[in-house]
């Protein structure tokens, strides 16, 4: 098994959420306007 350093588990962790995050307001745009004004 390949044991990835602290950096790279964290870019690649990072890249997953914002891909979920842009998925979820794409696919709901309307309901994403909600999460797009609280932040």
């Amino acid at each position: 098994m390949t044991i990835l350093r602290t950096k790279e588990m964290k870019e690649a962790l990072s890249r997953l959420i914002e891909e979920i995050w842009v998925k979820r307001v794409n696919s709901s745009l309307n309901g994403g306007k909600k999460y797009l004004n609280v932040s």
